[in-house]
């Protein structure tokens, strides 16, 4: 049996979304033959299978995992961010690790592998270009605080008049003694 390969698997940004352009080797014998793509995270975990047509010496472009785009081709969605209904792009952790790499497998009958990398972060499409949410803002909170006791100008007279009483018992006390 022959083995199919890739002419070359590699990440390009389309209209600034992460893709995988796949081009087929030169085996003309499977071309029209439908094959299956499995594509699978660092770790093995399979993360999309899909059909795949050979034609040999063509390119394929195929949506990096992880990302989704609108019905007009705009981006919506990359491995660790997502664009919010109000148009802010916003970090997403549940599917950042696809940036790690993304292992190919394909299967017509034999079959051929690929690993690609998420495109560089000098790429247009490595991290949207935003807009993302307004930074956080210092919020100042002003407490009142409620008055108990007395005033200052009370408590004046009140250690005046406990003074002078003091004083007086002590007199009446010496005048006594003596």
């Amino acid at each position: 049996m022959e083995q199919i390969f890739f002419g070359g698997a590699t990440t390009v940004c389309i209209r600034e979304v992460p893709t995988i352009a796949i081009t087929f080797g030169n085996l003309t014998q499977f071309n029209g033959h439908v094959g299956t793509l499995t594509m699978a995270d660092i770790n093995g975990n399979v993360v999309s299978v899909q059909d795949l047509v050979y034609q040999a010496g063509t390119t394929v472009n195929i949506l990096y995992p992880g990302t989704r785009v609108n019905p007009d081709g705009s981006i919506a969605d990359v491995p660790g961010w997502n664009l919010t209904a109000d148009g802010f792009w916003v970090r997403d952790p549940s599917d950042a690790f696809l940036r790690e790499g993304i292992s190919l497998s394909y299967f017509v009958n034999p079959s051929a592998s690929a690993f690609v990398t998420y495109p560089p972060e000098s790429s247009a499409c490595a991290n949207p270009s935003g807009p993302f949410p307004p930074a956080a803002t210092t919020t100042t909170i002003t407490a009142v605080i409620p008055v108990t006791g007395s005033g200052g100008e009370h408590t004046a007279a009140l250690a005046t008049l406990i003074f002078g009483a003091g004083w007086f018992l002590i007199r009446i006390t010496r005048r006594r003694v003596q």
